[in-house]
């Protein structure tokens, strides 16, 4: 639909219609705001050893799976807001647990050794392993 200027306008026009009543032309009140949430599943594939270097590759596909859960409130305003201060706060108060060298990396990889997660969980972003297992060959 989008291809389209005729497409674009109704989708505009129409929001509510074409979100199934999710979004409106109108804001949401302070009230939605506070009741909304999320829930994100997420399935994850990789090793269950470690490289010894940054330079190795894996020989072999993923064999360790994760399912893990991530969860909280007011998405839009609240759950953004507290994901960054936390991330910032984490770069200037552990900056010896993050990466000493490289470019740009992902929140991933450049939080892995620091207590993001948990100051994370603290303040209502809550993320959960639901499940690991074995992927066979």
């Amino acid at each position: 639909m989008t291809k389209f200027q005729f497409g674009r306008n109704l989708l505009l026009k129409y929001p509510s219609l074409f979100s199934f009543g999710f979004f409106d032309i109108e804001e949401p009140s302070e009230e939605k705001i506070q009741k909304s949430w999320f829930s994100v599943t997420l399935l994850g594939k990789g090793w269950k050893e470690k490289l010894a270097g940054p330079e190795d590759q894996y020989k072999n596909p993923p064999n360790k799976g994760i399912i893990a859960e991530v969860k909280g409130k007011n998405p839009g305003y609240g759950a953004t807001c507290i994901c960054l201060v936390l991330a910032g706060i984490v770069i200037l108060t552990e900056p010896t647990k993050l990466p000493k060298a490289g470019g740009v990396f992902p929140p991933g990889a450049c939080f892995a050794d620091t207590t993001l997660i948990e100051q994370l969980n603290d303040n209502g972003v809550t993320f959960k392993l639901v499940k690991e297992f074995d992927i066979g060959e």
